[in-house]
């Protein structure tokens, strides 16, 4: 494939099994190369190595299972978007050396582990997106892998059940926007916020049924938390909590399904806690 003096360029790789630096000849700066193939089954590492810069790479509808170390390395790109494939493994410092990237998207993929191995030197990176995966765990302080204030972290429609009291550990900038929508996550422990500053903070969906009096005690920076509704002793401490935070807090009235998943929505309720009321709105 050779591109020169265009905008971008768009391919279905047919029955190419390998994305690798031979099939490209990019001998002009693109915005985006969007790659499809159902037979693709891997990408060679450095398969970009001595082209031309290109901003968005998408790689998308492929059979890819894991990406390897160093796959993408030394390359200026700003948005790596890696979504509805197959992936379950990221090798460590599979991506490596990304002085401009500012977003990674790997949503609809098969990944259980989230790690901060996996990304290294990445100093612009704001926006993670990894919804609809089967995430159990985040190690290795995973949130570091953020650098800039006002960020985004997307986790929604994962099997996250277990958060400790160091989940957010690396976590170090500012107003972080982080979603937790739609997990199996069962209890918050007393501290989990302590140290660090969000955004606004997704934490619906899940199997969290109280919030204890001691939790409630803790300063916190967050401008925004979504909540599931629970029994009107912890609303009405939520309340407290939440002037005394300036935090404004949604609730979501939800169906628990048998199998653990978070069910579908039933109505949205909206509540203006910092000047300590409740306006309702009712779906039907």
């Amino acid at each position: 494939m050779t591109f020169a003096d265009s905008e971008g360029f768009q391919a279905n790789l047919q029955q190419n099994t390998v994305i690798c630096n031979k099939i490209f000849n990019i001998s002009y700066p693109l915005t985006f190369v969007k790659l499809t193939g159902s037979k693709v089954t891997h990408v060679e590492t450095e398969f970009l190595k001595n082209q031309e810069t290109v901003q968005v790479v998408k790689i998308t509808e492929t059979k890819i299972q894991t990406i390897r170390k160093h796959t993408f390395k030394d390359l200026e790109v700003k948005y790596l978007i890696l979504e509805k494939n197959q992936i379950s493994i990221i090798e460590e410092e599979a991506f490596f050396n990304l002085p401009l990237l500012n977003t990674i998207q790997i949503k609809t993929n098969k990944l259980s582990v989230l790690n901060s191995n996996y990304f290294k030197n990445l100093p612009q990176m704001t926006t993670f997106h990894a919804q609809h995966n089967k995430i159990k765990s985040l190690e290795n302080s995973f949130f570091q892998i953020i650098k800039q204030d006002n960020g985004d972290v997307n986790l929604n429609y994962n099997e996250l059940k277990i958060v400790n009291n160091d989940f957010f550990a690396g976590l170090s900038v500012q107003n972080t926007s982080v979603s937790l929508g739609v997990n199996q996550i069962e209890e918050l422990p007393v501290g989990i916020f302590d140290g660090y500053s969000f955004g606004a903070l997704d934490l619906s969906h899940n199997f969290v049924t109280d919030i204890s009096e001691e939790f409630l005690k803790g300063y916190v920076r967050i401008q925004t938390i979504s909540f599931d509704v629970f029994n009107d002793g912890t609303l009405k401490r939520l309340q407290t909590w939440s002037r005394r935070n300036n935090v404004k807090v949604k609730y979501y009235k939800h169906n628990l399904n048998k199998n653990g998943a978070a069910g579908k929505l039933l109505s949205v309720v909206v509540t203006a806690v910092v000047f300590g009321f409740l306006v309702l709105f009712a779906n039907g």
